[in-house]
């Protein structure tokens, strides 16, 4: 009883933050992308508007699926082995990002054109939502266990 209360937890943390997380870099990625291809300052400022008025409950939209995928695996390595450390988290994230790319990838054409950005644009916010709700969570999986990572 108490592993499944830690992993819902957990998984509880990875849904409600790990997705504006992914999402605020998904917005600074494309305000740097578009800080290098234009001056235009106005429609810089334009970009943070869009992430706070919509942004918002895109990355739920759009990272719940992956935030729940990253969350059951750190959860399920922190009861099951023991609390995830670093290196864990990193491969997580890594993989997320590149399983929610794949998905992308054979779904729209816009990435049969520009693949490594599309990689990066999905691949980042998994790795670093990943590796904040890792941070979050792991005092709770190391309580679980009784042993420091």
């Amino acid at each position: 009883m108490r592993k499944a209360a830690t992993i819902l937890k957990v998984l509880a943390v990875f849904a409600l933050a790990g997705p504006p997380i992914g999402g605020l870099t998904v917005f600074a990625g494309i305000a740097a992308v578009a800080a290098v291809e234009s001056v235009d300052l106005a429609g810089l400022a334009r970009i943070p508007l869009f992430g706070l008025g919509y942004g918002l409950q895109l990355s739920y939209m759009v990272g719940t699926g992956p935030a729940l995928t990253a969350g059951l695996i750190i959860a399920a390595w922190g009861v099951g082995v023991r609390p995830p450390g670093l290196l864990v988290a990193l491969a997580t994230g890594a993989a997320v990002g590149l399983g929610l790319y794949s998905l992308y990838e054979q779904s729209t054409r816009y990435a049969l054109r520009h693949g490594s950005f599309l990689l990066l644009l999905l691949g980042a916010p998994c790795l670093l939502s990943t590796l904040a709700c890792w941070a979050l969570t792991r005092p709770l999986l190391r309580a679980q266990t009784g042993r420091i990572s």
